[in-house]
Order: C-alpha cells, then sequence, then structure tokens
C-alpha cells in the first residue's frame, strides 16, 4: 500500500481555502434551481413571501393630496331643508322671468297663406286693369302697333329687308389661303404605292442581321502584325505619360 505522507499546510493556505462569507441582506435568485424556497408556511395552511423593504415600499398605493376633494357619489346632490324652504328674492324673481320679445316682431308666416273673403270678392280698378295689359311698342314706319311676344315675331320683321353692310357681316370667317385641314388618324395608301417593287438595295437593308454572320466574321477581334510592330509617334508618347503631380519632399530633421 501507498504510503501518503501527511504535510502541515500554512497559515495562508488556509485562510484561502475557507468558503467566502455572504453579505448581510442577500437574497437568492429565486429562478435558480439551487435557491432555497423562502415561502413560509404557517398553520392556517396559507403561505407569505418574504420580501425586500424596497419592494414593500414600492407596492404601496400612491397616497392622495392633502387638498384633493372626492368625486361626488351621485349626480342628485341632497338639498339641505333650508334651502327647500327659503324665500326668492325680488332680484332673483327678476331675473327668472323668461326674455319678452320685441314689440315689433312678427312671427313667421306658414307656407300656405290665408285669403280672406274680401280679397276674394274684390273687383280690379281700371288702373289694375291697365297695368295687367301686355307691352305694346308702335313701328317705325308709321303702321299700326304691333304686338310684342316671347314666342313669336312680328310681321314688319318677316318682310324686312337687309343691307348689304348687314349681309357682310353675317358672312362666315373664311379660313386662310395656306390652312391645310387634319388629316384622318386612317390614312389612305395609294394604289401606286401598294403595287410598287421595292429595290434589291432595300431589300438588303430591311432584312435582319444572322446570328452565323456575327460567328463566322470574327476578323475584327484579331490585331493585325502591322499593328503589333507599329511604333508610336513622339505626340502619342507624351499624350500616354500620366499627369505629373506636385509631390512635397519630406524634411528630415537632424537630430
Amino acid at each position: 500500500m501507498a504510503v501518503v505522507a501527511r504535510h502541515q499546510c500554512s497559515d495562508r493556505i488556509v485562510e484561502l481555502s475557507k468558503p467566502r462569507l455572504i453579505p448581510a441582506g442577500h437574497y437568492e435568485d429565486p429562478h435558480s434551481v439551487y435557491s432555497e424556497s423562502k415561502i413560509v408556511k404557517k398553520d392556517n395552511s396559507t403561505t407569505v413571501f418574504n420580501t425586500t423593504p424596497r419592494v414593500e415600499h414600492l407596492s404601496q398605493p400612491k397616497k392622495t393630496h392633502a387638498l384633493y376633494l372626492y368625486d361626488k357619489a351621485s349626480p342628485q346632490s341632497i338639498v339641505s331643508q333650508g334651502a327647500k324652504t327659503a324665500i326668492v328674492s325680488e332680484r332673483v324673481s327678476a331675473l327668472s322671468q323668461p326674455k319678452n320679445v320685441h314689440k315689433d316682431y312678427l312671427e313667421p308666416k306658414s307656407v300656405q297663406t290665408k285669403i280672406s273673403r274680401a280679397a276674394k270678392s274684390g273687383i280690379a280698378s281700371d288702373r289694375v286693369i291697365q297695368l295687367a295689359k301686355h307691352k305694346t311698342v308702335q313701328s317705325p314706319h308709321g303702321e299700326e302697333e304691333v304686338e310684342v311676344t316671347s314666342f313669336g315675331v312680328a310681321k314688319s320683321s318677316l318682310k324686312a329687308v337687309a343691307s348689304a353692310r348687314v349681309e357682310a357681316l353675317a358672312q362666315e370667317k373664311q379660313f386662310h389661303p395656306g390652312y391645310q385641314a387634319p388629316k384622318s388618324v386612317i390614312e389612305k395608301i395609294s394604289p401606286m404605292a401598294m403595287a410598287a417593287t421595292a429595290s434589291p438595295r432595300v431589300c438588303e437593308l430591311s432584312a435582319h442581321k444572322e446570328r452565323k454572320q456575327l460567328e463566322e466574321n470574327q476578323g475584327f477581334l484579331r490585331v493585325s502584325k502591322s499593328a503589333l510592330k507599329a511604333i508610336a509617334s513622339e505626340r502619342t508618347c507624351t499624350l500616354a505619360e500620366p499627369i505629373p503631380r506636385k509631390v512635397t519632399s519630406k524634411v528630415v530633421k537632424k537630430q
């Protein structure tokens, strides 16, 4: 059997090996699995939770102001016996009277007015009969009076002859000599245009470009040998050089 030698630990190791003390007033997390239940059971089978003083203070209801007046219990307030037996003053009685209508006020009339018997049996005077007649005018040619109505034309107007000036003004306005009437939306094609034959050049230009021509003619993608051996001119070399920029040289301080 192996023999384990027991050595005595130093005071420092003994001090560090002690568990850390829990501060006073510490509460474990209630959601933790390892926390102990803080529910205290009593004999009457009710449960009481242990809360902190801060939580109890925050759970208290908000107190109302000292001068706050609560709402009345009912909109119908109680009338005291003194108010019931009070005698109204002359001023209060005068103010409680309804406002009188103006002496010149006329009540609105009904839609159907009533006609009096005197109006029904009344006889119009000669002046009223004269004013009730339609208006008549005298012809400028000295003829008899012509009756003017809104539905007919006077006989003298039917026989009148217009002057040359009136006939000139009655003519409709003519168009400008260079005016062209608007064309219709659907233009009519002449028979000559419909029977015309297109030239070979027009047929060639109107034909669509085929893909085979582009695939067969790939010479435009190749660079010729003469172009590879060409030498650029001095002007081309000058233009190909990058644009010089201003570069400030760094100053090195001597130590």
